[in-house]
């Protein structure tokens, strides 16, 4: 549940990334939660990460309440960029931050500040998916002993496609190595986590993806400079509007995402003029390309249809007893066991 709001809410919008985003660090690991009833990500509040009750420990035993969930991620990915900068959240004019009380356990008793950082199914894809193959759900997929939220990996020879409205700008540093994919299309993506500091720090993958047909992977050491913005950049763009199905390039701070067999996620930064359209022709939704809020009620349908159908079968059923005198009851006189 949301409660004291620390923001007042405002209709003008980040046009571009502005002049004064300062970048930050990279950071291997952060608090991060997810409300998945809108598909809304946030993190804490960089004034709290310093804090010396908040420890991985604390956040492991942390038994988060009112519909949200742990960012199951986290220690999963590791940062390949040197540093970023989120510039607004998605639909403003800037960062916006909230208290959240979600069961906290902090040694001062207080509810800490949240930033907005993300919606992660605002696009026809909604919650994403697998090509060529389905997604699985394993927990481990690749051997790490990491317990996961983020429930679905594509198998091998396969790929994880999804978008975000993300208002972020990422730079890579001159004389680092990045590791691109590029698609049959001419999508062009850049590596910006993958699953171990080491691989990391390297700039390649940690484990060597098995690509589709058509796709090629290759490293290279930057001359000068890279940053990476959202297309399009304006904070708002069309308004996000959950469980709308809205093209890439309409909403807010696009960012589309390529997460590989092998544990490494890409962003895309040079998109084609067909875009994701062969991707969507061949992706397998997650869910059936239901958003997380809509599913209790697409339950809630299957379940009393089931119900009712039931329901009407038990009275026709008896109906048909009834008239023929069967099954159901006995509409006879009852026998006499006392008669010789």
């Amino acid at each position: 549940m949301l409660s004291a709001l620390a923001f007042v809410l405002v209709t003008a919008v980040q046009a571009a990334v502005p002049s004064d985003c300062e970048l930050q660090p990279a950071r291997a690991v952060t608090w991060e939660i997810d409300f998945e009833e809108n598909c809304s990500r946030y993190k804490v509040a960089d004034a709290y990460l310093n804090r010396s009750d908040l420890t991985d420990e604390e956040y492991a035993s942390w038994q988060i309440l009112n519909s949200w969930i742990k960012d199951g991620q986290r220690g999963m990915f590791f940062p390949a960029y040197s540093s970023s900068c989120q510039y607004a959240s998605p639909g403003e004019d800037k960062v916006l931050s909230e208290i959240i009380r979600s069961g906290e356990t902090w040694s001062n008793g207080t509810s800490m500040e949240w930033t907005y950082l993300s919606t992660w199914c605002p696009g026809e894809v909604v919650q994403g998916g697998c090509f060529p193959e389905e997604c699985t759900k394993s927990r481990d997929m690749w051997g790490l002993g990491l317990e996961s939220l983020f429930r679905y990996f594509p198998v091998a020879g396969s790929l994880l496609y999804y978008e975000l409205s993300l208002c972020v700008t990422y730079q890579w540093d001159a004389g680092e190595t990045i590791t691109e994919l590029h698609d049959a299309s001419g999508n062009k993506y850049v590596m910006f986590e993958t699953s171990t500091e080491e691989a990391a720090a390297s700039g390649t993958p940690a484990v060597a993806p098995n690509l589709p047909d058509g796709w090629v992977s290759a490293s290279r050491v930057l001359n000068e400079s890279f940053t990476l913005t959202p297309s399009p950049e304006s904070s708002n763009g069309k308004p996000v509007t959950f469980g709308e199905k809205v093209a890439f390039g309409e909403y807010a701070c696009g960012m589309a995402v390529i997460l590989d067999d092998g544990g490494s996620k890409y962003y895309r930064y040079e998109m084609s003029t067909n875009g994701s359209a062969d991707i969507q022709l061949q992706i397998n939704l997650i869910q059936k390309g239901l958003a997380p809020g809509t599913l209790d009620n697409y339950f809630f349908y299957i379940v009393g249809g089931i119900g009712a159908a039931c329901f009407l079968a038990i009275i026709c059923g008896c109906a048909v007893c009834y008239k023929f005198k069967i099954c159901c009851w006995n509409t006879g006189p009852k026998p006499d066991n006392n008669q010789a």
